[in-house]
């Protein structure tokens, strides 16, 4: 894992308590210039660029067990209950 990620991550779980504290932090990371410089300036596209990262991701979720079409099972959709009638 990249120097840059795993400092990522570690300020993720425990912030920075300042923004000195922040930037001697970034000074002392074993990273290139320009990561040093894309993390002060809080630069997430140029930080993205610099570690081979995709422009765009997406994220989606599709539930198998419903189909547009059909009800899940048990279900009966508005309209088709069927009146019942003491006798």
């Amino acid at each position: 894992m990249s120097n840059v990620i795993e400092f990522l991550d570690r300020i993720g779980r425990n912030p920075m308590p300042s923004a000195e504290a922040y930037a001697a932090s970034v000074a002392a990371l074993d990273a290139d210039a320009q990561e040093r410089e894309a993390l002060l300036a809080h630069d997430a596209d140029a930080l993205n660029d610099l570690l081979g990262g995709r422009p765009v991701m997406w994220c989606s979720v599709f539930e198998p067990s419903r189909q547009p079409d059909k009800e899940p099972d048990g279900e009966v959709p508005e309209g088709d209950e069927e009146e019942q009638t003491d006798e």
